[in-house]
């Protein structure tokens, strides 16, 4: 019988474990970065400033306009804000597509 429960919890244990493990992605940039990874690597960075109590992490998109054209080598990541009446501003994260360098991160106003 105690083998039986030592064995129901560890199978309990590394079942959660294995489950825990798939909310994380692991981001690899020895092939580059693609869109998937630069929305998560611009969504982490964001969780983890003081802005993200302003903008909506989970409303992530990436440019794909005249910008992104301009600049082929650059992923332009961007979250709305929270407050809905806010059309002015956004939060951008500007990545290397080879690299997966965050080359800038900030607020900025709608032209």
């Amino acid at each position: 019988m105690k083998k039986l429960s030592i064995f129901a919890i560890s199978l309990l244990v590394f079942t959660g474990c294995a489950s825990m493990s798939n909310m994380f992605m692991t981001v690899d940039t020895l092939d580059g970065v693609d869109q998937k990874e630069a929305l998560y690597i611009a969504t982490n960075y964001l969780k983890n400033r003081k802005e993200a109590k302003y903008f909506l992490v989970k409303s992530v998109d990436i440019e794909t306009g005249a910008k992104a054209e301009k600049y082929p080598n650059i992923w332009f990541v961007f979250f709305l804000p929270k407050d809905q009446a806010d059309e002015t501003s956004y939060y951008s994260v500007m990545i290397v597509k080879e690299t997966g360098q965050i080359l800038s991160a900030q607020v900025r106003s709608i032209q």
